[in-house]
């Protein structure tokens, strides 16, 4: 069944932990972790909406997941489209022309999405 995203939503994109080709010493992100790959349909995320967090991280040891606006990849003239798959029902494309500008655009409006419980120290640390 296809979801209807909507301009309030967020996505989420998932990320290697401490890889100097997505994040910063400063802990921001850099254009590398919007890339697209090649031979790609779209960028890879996950509508947290109806995400499930084990689902988006996969392996909290080695990922982290971070947010972007619905309404940032609308203005950047980017089409979001629900992609479900069997394992995850929350997967979604970034579809259109990304530039190594719009990467920027993307990735300086990233924050980082963490569902470490209270008490717990979280994983993601910027070295």
């Amino acid at each position: 069944m296809s979801e209807d995203i909507l301009e309030s939503d967020f996505l989420l994109r998932r990320l290697p932990l401490n890889n100097p080709d997505f994040t910063k010493p400063d802990g921001t992100f850099s254009s590398n972790a919007f890339k697209l790959n090649r031979n790609a349909e779209g960028l890879s995320v996950d509508l947290l909406r109806i995400s499930d967090y084990k689902v988006s991280i996969i392996d909290p040891k080695k990922y982290f997941l971070v947010k972007v606006p619905v309404t940032l990849v609308t203005e950047l003239d980017l089409e979001c489209v629900h992609d479900p798959t069997t394992e995850n029902p929350a997967h979604c494309l970034i579809k259109g022309i990304i530039t190594k500008s719009v990467s920027k655009k993307l990735a300086a409006a990233a924050e980082v999405y963490d569902q470490t419980p209270p008490g717990k120290q979280s994983p993601i640390t910027f070295r």
